[in-house]
């Protein structure tokens, strides 16, 4: 194919320039490599005409040897791989076919190539067998053939009998594995015929015997698409296996004669084909190869014959013709042949180009010298050379590419001024106005190489214009010549149509009102002027007689008309067209902008037809205009915030477009109200319509909360308050809050709580105690989560150490406590000191009661502390003591210990004092001994004294100090003392043992639990009844009762109205409020209870014991 030029240019010059007696260097004899031993000496030739000297390149760099003859001494590593050969001359250089040098490798990896041990496979009777003679690595491919080793030599392998043949891969394929194959030993032997390297390797084959002794037909090899060169020899291999094996049948191309034994030949036992010297021929009309058996089926291979390429299309082998500077130049080959490479040369170097064309975009002069194209396969190679010469051209104009020398043209049409000029390398531009360069801009469009470009010619576009064509050399900016053309510009101005300039202008009239339909031009001076006015596109008759119905305003200076009396027939579409004329020359027509004449009566304005939001930004409103869309020029879309305030348009409508339109970026949750606006064309009156009111959808808020607080609740909640976002933010109806929290650089997920309501306070439970933790708070609506705040955190230390925890407030807390522990003790000391004081004289009222054998008496026996004391010491001067019979303390008694219950295992007593027994005896108050026993008793059932010095007490002395409770028993002493003197004192000294106290049954642990069948106890009836204090059935009643209402520590009698009880009058005594019957009191400070002699009978073999403790 020859040289391509680029087709931009209309004209070349082309000069065929040939070197004196200079012809491309042609090679000859190509160099050709091989496969040798390590070591080995190699020699390369290469010959070649019209060289004047030839170079070597190996793997690509130029060798220091020259010649026709390379010769390599000793060949290693380093010195294999391609070599060609550089011819030269002062055209160029040519390079020959590429040569491969390599070194002959044999490399194995065995199964085992120790005959005396051979490798060791299993296999199974029937079932066929693959046997693998290892890894191989040779250059050039080895040979690896199987033989039988008996041990003292090999014997080629039968596939007859031992059904083993050899597959092309060079493994063993074991067929039908029989007994006869038990401990037969296979040699594999590989050998590489350049360097003679032969190896062993051994494998012995045990056969085991199998239950199912046969494998059915089965394919182990099928056969593989080959493609060889021109006269190399294609094998194809079909074995098969199982039992029996079955016979192969071949079906050879259609073009290969398969009796030709020549050139096919059907190697072990039939399972491998060989063809011979194949051809192209051989293939003709396809190249399939088909190997079949019995119960197997067939396979198919295609055989493809690879020729050297040839080149179909060589390049010219003459040198080209000067090529201009700067041009495109296009190479190309064609070749036939199968797989094949191209490769491209300049002077004997490889280019870039990889296909059958190579492509310069722009020439300059380096790229002058030899091109050349190659075509290998792995068959051969071909190629072609050609010479390229690249030179510089001078720009000249081609025809009809200059300017013209004058133009006239018409103020505000387009304008355009060409030139075109050739060159080498490419011309560039330059447009000139009165000498002074032009660049692109408002003015004049240059964007398109040699074309001036005036969008709309004006009066400053008056003037000279050049067009200039210079061409430079790339490299240093060099000038290579310059070619200019001129024109002169003249501009008119064009006429034009001032009024109307509205296309498709609505024009209201009213009936019977006169209108005028305006055309007014502006125009150039001298030019002449003509009126042609057209309804619905008919020519409109128009008159001069302004008397006429329709005529002209001003004749032949304007081209408006006057319509004297409109009627409903003049209603169409009206335009008027302007025609002008300058010194003979006829100028463009000019029509003015269509007039829509309507006639109507009165303006109306659009109704809103639909106004509805389609999302928290955006309203769709929709209206209709109940005139005729054709009297208006546009609509307005108008907006405001609620009901009150001034209209924002929004938007112009076309009256063409659809009557709706989208309001976009309004606020969220906002009411507003929308209306159109009618906007007529001639009056420009813009006429509302009604406005609708549109509420917005509502947002997500864009605001966070605010003013986020937290109060601690316990060391696993906090309460947290915040402020909602402010009304410009929340875009709707708050509904909930969403709290996001976790501990503070914890890493830990995000807890999210969503709270029920709008509240704006929430308690965080189920925190981390001592821990920082951060919180972020964000409003809902309905149509979304808004932003969150800002984290809380200071406020927020969950687990800060509540001030009762602090060690400075356990501390003063103490203290305090101890301040107020002895307050307490020293108000109880003091309230004590006061009330023994207050008691010191008081007296106890102590009715006789059932243990009493004395003479019946109605009296009271007094007792006084006084006479406590009085008692003691005529007992100590008597030296009588306190007896106790069968009494003990429990076991559980310890001093300082724990309680101890009196067991009641017998009668504690005072023997009598001899001589008058003193007026008073005193035991403690009678308040306090109810007191402790119902109070400060373990239980209500029980009496205990504490400790041991409970039980104890010095002398007279009945303080705290000694316990808080002191026995007193009051007792018969025994039925033969008929004495008043019954009551008496359990007290004891230092020196005295330890008493214990005890109740008439012995069969009870406890005061309290005594059996009431055998002893009753003191009950407060009511006093409306009985009027005293009596011993009660013991069946029905066990224990004191009396009531302390102030719960202050002393008993006060109830109101008798209401409880039946004693009731202390203002007067500090106690009377009958039902019965109207005093009780004799001995003081009006302190009241005295009174006891009454039970009725009932004691037998004399009993007694009875009452005891109180204090």
């Amino acid at each position: 194919m020859g040289f391509l030029q680029s087709a931009t240019l209309t004209t070349l010059l082309i000069c065929w320039v040939h070197a004196q007696n200079q012809s491309l260097p042609t090679i000859t004899l190509h160099p050709t490599g091989g496969i040798y031993m390590l070591g080995s000496r190699v020699t390369l030739e290469c010959e070649a005409e019209n060289a004047d000297s030839i170079d070597w390149v190996h793997n690509g760099n130029t060798m220091v040897e020259d010649g026709t003859s390379l010769a390599i001494s000793s060949l290693n590593d380093d010195l294999t791989g391609s070599y060609a050969c550089v011819a030269t001359n002062q055209l160029g250089g040519v390079i020959s076919g590429v040569a491969e040098v390599q070194l002959a490798v044999l490399v194995t990896s065995l199964p085992s190539e120790d005959s005396q041990n051979p490798h060791q496979v299993t296999v199974q009777e029937g079932q066929p067998q693959v046997l693998d003679c290892g890894s191989i690595t040779s250059v050039p491919r080895a040979d690896v053939d199987w033989e039988i080793f008996d041990g003292l030599g090999t014997s080629a392998i039968d596939p007859a009998i031992e059904f083993a043949i050899a597959g092309l891969d060079g493994r063993l394929y074991l067929q039908n594995p029989i007994q006869v194959l038990n401990g037969i030993i296979f040699e594999c032997r590989v050998l590489n015929r350049v360097t003679g390297t032969n190896k062993q390797g051994y494998i012995e084959v045990t056969v085991e015997e199998s239950a199912s002794a046969s494998a059915p037909p089965t394919l182990l090899s099928a056969p593989q698409d080959v493609t060889v060169n021109v006269g190399d020899t294609a094998y194809f291999e079909c074995i098969m296996g199982g039992s029996p094996v079955q016979r192969v049948e071949w079906t050879l191309p259609p073009a290969i004669d398969p009796e030709d034994r020549s050139k096919i030949r059907y190697l072990q036992g039939g399972a491998v084909l060989q063809v011979r010297s194949v051809q192209l021929e051989n293939v003709v009309g396809g190249g399939t190869v088909t190997c079949k058996a019995e119960g197997v089926g067939e396979s198919t291979a295609t055989l493809t014959v690879r020729a050297p390429p040839t080149l179909s299309v060589p390049l010219p082998p003459e040198p080209q013709p000067f090529i201009p500077y700067g041009m495109p130049i296009t190479l190309a080959c064609e070749a036939t042949g199968l797989d094949i490479e191209w490769v491209w040369y300049y002077n004997g170097a490889e280019l870039d180009s990889t296909g059958p064309t190579h492509s310069i975009e722009s020439a300059v002069e380096e790229d002058t010298g030899i091109y050349q194209c190659s075509a290998y396969n792995p068959a051969g190679f071909d190629s072609s050379t050609t010479f390229v010469n690249v030179t510089t051209v001078a720009p000249s104009f081609v025809p009809d590419g200059q300017l013209p020398p004058s133009r006239v043209v018409y103020a505000d049409q387009p304008l355009q001024f060409s030139c075109e000029a050739t060159g080498a390398p490419p011309p560039e531009y330059q447009w000139l106005k009165d000498g002074v360069p032009l660049s692109t801009g408002p003015l004049f469009d240059l964007s398109e190489p040699g074309v001036l470009q005036i969008l709309v010619v004006g009066v400053v576009h008056r003037g000279n214009y050049t067009c200039r064509a210079v061409n430079r050399l790339p490299q240093d900016e060099a000038v290579i010549g310059t070619v200019e053309s001129c024109a002169q510009l003249f501009v008119i101005t064009a006429t034009e149509v001032t009024l109307p300039v509205v296309s498709s202008q609505p024009f209201p009239i009213q009936l019977g009102t006169p209108a005028i339909l305006p055309c007014e031009v502006s125009h150039h001076e001298g030019v002449g002027l003509s009126f042609v006015w057209t309804k619905d596109g008919a020519t409109l008759e128009v008159s001069d007689d302004p008397d006429d119905r329709i005529s002209f305003v001003n004749p032949g200076v304007s081209g408006s008309i006057k319509n004297s009396d409109p009627v409903d027939g003049d209603a169409g579409e009206y335009a008027c067209t302007v025609s002008t004329a300058y010194q003979g020359v006829q100028a463009p027509s000019v029509s003015s902008a269509a007039i829509i004449v309507q006639v109507t009566e009165v303006p109306v304005g659009p109704k809103i037809v639909s106004a509805i939001p389609t999302s928290s930004e955006t309203i769709r409103v929709g209206w209709f205009f109940p005139g005729s869309p054709s009297l208006l020029v546009s609509y307005a879309v108008e907006i405001r915030v609620g009901n009150s305030g001034d209209w924002t348009e929004v938007a112009t409508q076309s009256i063409e477009a659809i009557t709706e339109y989208t309001i976009e970026g309004l606020s969220p949750f906002t009411s507003y109200e929308v209306r159109a606006v009618a906007i007529y064309a001639i009056s420009g009156e813009r006429v509302p319509g009604a406005a609708a009111t549109v509420l917005t959808f509502e947002a997500a808020p864009t605001q966070p909360p605010f003013g986020i607080k937290s109060t601690f609740i316990n060391s696993t909640a906090q309460l947290i308050q915040w402020e909602a976002p402010d009304e410009s933010g929340r875009n709707g109806i708050i509904s909930n809050y969403t709290i996001r929290y976790s501990a503070k650089d914890s890493g830990d997920d995000f807890i999210e709580v969503v709270t029920m309501t709008n509240a704006t306070q929430y308690t965080l439970t189920g925190l981390q105690s001592d821990t920082l933790y951060e919180i972020f708070i964000a409003a809902n609506t309905v149509n979304g989560t808004g932003p969150f705040s800002p984290p809380e955190v200071s406020a927020l230390r969950q687990g800060a150490t509540p001030i009762y925890r602090k060690s400075w407030f356990i501390v003063v807390m103490f203290f305090a406590g101890v301040g107020v522990l002895l307050a307490v003790v020293l108000l109880v000391c003091a309230l004590r000191y006061c009330y023994r004081s207050s008691h010191k004289t008081k007296k106890y009222h102590v009715r006789p009661h059932s243990g009493y054998y004395g003479p019946p008496t109605s009296d009271d026996i007094s007792l006084s502390e006084d006479a406590v004391m009085d008692y003691e010491n005529r007992s100590r001067k008597e030296n009588t003591y306190m007896n106790t019979f069968g009494s003990m303390l429990s076991p559980d008694s310890v001093d300082g210990g724990e309680s101890s219950i009196i067991e009641n295992s017998g009668v504690t007593y005072a023997q009598p004092l001899s001589g008058p027994a003193p007026s008073y005896i005193n035991p403690p108050p009678f308040e306090e001994a109810l007191k402790h026993r119902t109070h400060r008793g373990p239980s209500s059932a029980s009496s205990t004294a504490t400790t041991d010095k409970f039980i104890y007490s010095m002398g007279s002395d009945w303080s705290e100090e000694q316990g808080s409770k002191r026995g007193l028993v009051l007792t018969l002493s025994n039925p033969e003392y008929q004495s008043n003197e019954l009551v008496e004192f359990n007290y004891e000294s230092d020196s005295m043992e330890k008493p214990s106290y005890s109740s008439s049954d012995p069969g009870t642990e406890d005061m309290e639990a005594r059996d009431p069948a055998l002893m009753g106890e003191y009950h407060l009836e009511n006093p409306a009844t009985t009027e005293e204090y009596h011993q009660e059935n013991p069946a029905s009643t066990e224990e004191y009762y009396l009531q302390d209402p102030a719960q202050a520590g002393d008993y006060h009698l109830q109101d008798p109205v209401e409880t039946g009880e004693y009731h202390m009058t203002e007067t500090g005594e106690y009377h009958m409020t039902e019965t109207g019957e005093y009780q004799p009191h001995d003081s009006i400070e302190t009241g005295e209870y009174s006891q009454e002699e039970d009725p009932k009978t004691v037998p004399e073999s009993s007694a009875v014991n009452f005891a109180t403790f204090v």
